[in-house]
């Protein structure tokens, strides 16, 4: 089991530019097309903005500080909440694709993002990690894979290709495979119209 541990620092640059990103549209309303009104609904306007915006800063920075995840040999565990912990634990058995996403932002950093996704519904359906190392994303998806046992499917969006991890090696699978069908340009350009 591994100790408790921080979600990389990077989550909240990637944040705080998320927020700038999201609020762009009210400050150029609010402080470059209305920058000479004096009517007091742009005033309130702007104070509940910069109210919302810093609220919204201070609570990045706690939200880095309090949520923590570790894992077992089974299973994540995610750690949220300032004055009341809540713990979620998530078996890797249920876990059942990878997904990688690696953007703009991440590839600067060298960093990517990763969604672990089960089968269970609701929206803690995933364990998300928005920033996260490469090394730590090929950590957990090895310890899952041994945990499991069973072939893990990691699609990496960045590249849309799809990596396939398992302990069996891939000579051992059978090759005496039947191809059906093949489909060639043209029926995939067939396929797209209709």
């Amino acid at each position: 089991m591994t100790k408790k541990k921080r979600y990389h620092p990077l989550l909240i640059l990637f944040n705080v530019w998320k927020l700038v990103k999201n609020s762009i549209f009210f400050v150029i309303y609010l402080f470059v097309i209305k920058a000479d009104s004096a009517s007091s609904f742009v005033t309130y306007s702007r104070i509940i903005f910069l109210l919302a915006f810093g609220i919204t800063l201070i609570s990045i920075i706690l939200k880095w500080f309090t949520h923590k995840y570790e894992l077992d040999d089974k299973s994540f565990h995610l750690y949220k909440g300032i004055f009341s912990i809540n713990e979620r634990t998530i078996p890797f058995s249920k876990i059942q694709n990878v997904n990688r996403h690696t953007s703009l932002f991440h590839r600067i950093f060298k960093v990517t993002s990763t969604s672990f996704e089960t089968g269970m519904p609701g929206e803690d359906a995933a364990v998300k990690f928005e920033v996260i190392s490469q090394i730590e994303v090929e950590r957990m998806e090895a310890r899952i894979t041994s945990a499991d046992g069973d072939e893990l499917i990691t699609i990496n969006s960045s590249n849309d290709n799809i990596e396939s991890s398992s302990k069996v090696d891939k000579e051992n699978v059978n090759l005496n495979r039947t191809i059906h069908f093949r489909p060639t340009k043209k029926d995939i350009l067939k396929a797209s119209f209709t």
